[in-house]
């Protein structure tokens, strides 16, 4: 650029503008237009606008209502950020999805989430639906599709998204590679082609927590979940009512395909169906494969050809430890193994044809302190392989209520009290189980436990004792409605005193018993005392004893008694006569015979030699 007779000489300047972080807002009032979406007072009305306007580690904040897409997705995530729904546009500052519901829908024609890349993403309080799978290479994952991200879904619900085109898997959530965890959130009414009806994962680390997979249907393995080469971690679900279609597609519930370490607690596998095998769990393993099995449900699970509740196979050194599962009610088969080793401590196996059967020459079954009932061969190893059981044994569980699939057990089962210590502190509900002591088997751990004691432990005729029981409750919620009856032996009498330290106690004459009614709370054991008066003239060693009855408002059931022994006191005597006497005097013995009160002498003699 020349001025005057001057040269001057320029040179072109970048100028980088730099994005404001910070939380971005979204309404269905809002508009995109000219907008940061960074004021509360105005946000945009499109979440992929907001989601574009973000910067790295901000937060995107979606009120209440419905929200749609144009293109392949409604929403694409490529950087690190928080996505989070259930707002109002008079409150930003508390999420509640339950009240506000926010829906991303894929109208029956495109994806709903698609994340990507190597960030760090949060997506919580939104109804992910609707989502249909794009015919392109990327045809997977009808709700969510992730790859290579690490993920957190909470609080959310994925239901009625498909992937439907040939081979397509993961009809509600797709992963591939990268971390996925999902917490507090319901999958359901979702569909595949090929495998992960509610989910599919692969390649990474997989959790999910206290949620919900149901109702979903695979047209392969997987109907609702289907994880494959991965740690995987199922803790607090409930697993149900999901279907693997087809001759050859295995885990109606979930299929477990060559991953690593796997750890499965508290979780309920209900009702669900498989084409082929493991109606509730399908798993083949990898030879280095560890499955871990805590106070698990597994339970009313059909599969067309073996393994109803379970199959375990793939490799003989993979390894299988179950610990107080309980597994009842499937089809035919509890428990199908084959290339497989399986450890087994305080499982209820119950209603079955056939309780634990092996197929493979690599299979290994051990159990111990198993509760069989209503299964007609307990275990069948005809198929090769070898089954050891030890401590077996046998009686009703007697669960609450079949009819709805509730499986815990009542105050008079059998599992009560018939386990081995085997390191489990809760159990499926989070209820304590008596430490180094003899736990229920199965999954549940009845909650109310009653104990007494008696002092003294022998007394005699006439002898007054004092009796206490002690009400515990194991669960995390008080017991409410709970009765107590105390009946007396007919060789004892109520004394008079009887006191409770929580809830109403008396003595019923009618049917001279002791009965308390009262709730059982969870931060302090329930203590009922009172006396009773041994009856007169009872022989030495005579047994008395006081039975108790207790319900919890589901059953009723005898929970305690004891036995006080009749220890008879001797009877005294006492002689007596002047300490002297003269030559000749008449001298008088008295000799004094005590019966001590109570007591009955027949017949005594009373022989006195003279001096």
């Amino acid at each position: 650029m020349q001025i005057g007779d001057d040269l001057l000489h320029t040179a072109p300047v970048a100028t980088t503008i730099n994005g404001v972080p910070g939380t971005r807002y979204v309404a269905t009032t809002g508009t995109d237009a000219d907008n940061s979406c960074r004021m509360e007072w105005k946000p945009c009305a499109t979440v992929q606008y907001a989601v574009d306007q973000a910067l790295a580690g901000d937060t995107v904040k979606v009120a209440e209502g419905a929200y749609t897409g144009a293109g392949s997705n409604v929403v694409l995530i490529t950087e690190s950020l928080t996505l989070q729904g259930g707002y109002t546009t008079t409150n930003w500052n508390a999420s509640d999805p339950v009240a506000y519901p926010t829906y991303l829908d894929g109208q029956s024609v495109r994806r709903v989430v698609y994340i990507t890349g190597p960030v760090t993403v949060t997506v919580a309080g939104f109804h992910i639906v609707n989502g249909d799978t794009p015919l392109s290479a990327e045809k997977y994952g009808g709700g969510l599709y992730i790859y290579t991200s690490t993920v957190h879904l909470a609080r959310s619900w994925v239901y009625n998204n498909q992937a439907l085109y040939s081979g397509d898997r993961g009809g509600g959530i797709y992963q591939e590679y990268g971390s996925l965890t999902i917490t507090a959130t319901q999958v359901y009414s979702n569909i595949s082609n090929s495998t992960g009806g509610g989910i599919y994962y692969r390649d990474g680390t997989f959790a999910l927590v206290n949620s919900q997979v149901y109702s979903n249907t695979a047209g392969s393995s997987g109907g609702g979940l289907y994880l494959t080469y991965a740690d995987v971690t199922l803790t607090g679900n409930r697993v149900y009512t999901n279907t693997a279609q087809g001759g050859t597609a295995n885990g109606g519930g979930v299929d477990l395909y060559r991953c690593y370490d796997q750890l499965l607690e508290r979780n309920l596998f209900l009702d669900n169906q498989a084409g082929d095998r493991g109606g509730g769990i399908y798993e083949y393993a990898l030879s280095t494969s560890m499955l871990t099995m805590t106070n698990n449900i597994i339970a009313a699970n059909r599969a067309d050809t073996g393994g109803d509740g379970l199959y375990l196979a793939g490799a003989s050194s993979a390894q299988g430890h179950l610990r107080h599962n309980t597994v009842a009610d499937n089809a035919e088969e509890g428990l199908r193994v084959g290339n497989f080793t399986v450890v087994m401590t305080n499982t209820v196996l119950v209603s079955h044809t056939v309780g634990i059967t092996t197929s493979a020459a690599g299979a290994s079954v051990t159990a111990d302190h198993t509760l069989w009932y209503a299964t007609a061969i307990y275990t069948d190893a005809s198929g090769g392989g070898t089954i050891l059981t030890t401590d077996d044994l046998s009686g009703d569980p007697k669960f609450v209520d079949l009819a709805i699939l509730d499986y815990h057990i009542r105050g008079d089962s059998a599992a009560l009290d018939a386990g081995v210590w085997a390191g489990v502190s809760e159990d499926i509900d989070g209820d304590a189980r008596p430490a180094g002591q003899a736990p229920d088997i199965g999954a549940d751990q009845y909650p109310l436990r009653v104990a007494r004691w008696v002092g003294p432990a022998s007394a005699p005729p006439c002898g007054v004792v004092t009796h206490t029981l002690r009400l515990t409750n194991l669960s995390t919620a008080p017991l409410a409605g709970v009765w107590l009856s105390d009946t007396l032996d007919a060789n004892a009498t109520f004394a008079g005193f009887v006191t409770a330290s929580a809830g109403s106690a008396a003595y019923v004459a009618a049917g001279h018993t002791i009965s308390w009614t009262g709730p059982v709370d969870t931060l302090a054991p329930t203590f009922i005392t009172y006396t009773a008066q041994i009856t007169p003239y009872l022989t030495d060693g005579t047994l008395l004893t006081h039975t108790a009855t207790v319900s919890d408002g589901i059953s009723v059931f005898d929970a305690a008694s004891i036995t006080v022994t009749v220890a008879t006191e001797q009877a005294t005597l006492k002689k007596s006569a002047p300490a002297q006497a003269a030559i000749g005097q008449v001298v008088t013995y008295t000799i004094a015979f005590t019966v001590p009160a109570g007591h009955v002498a027949y017949q005594p003699t009373v022989t006195d030699t003279l001096p």
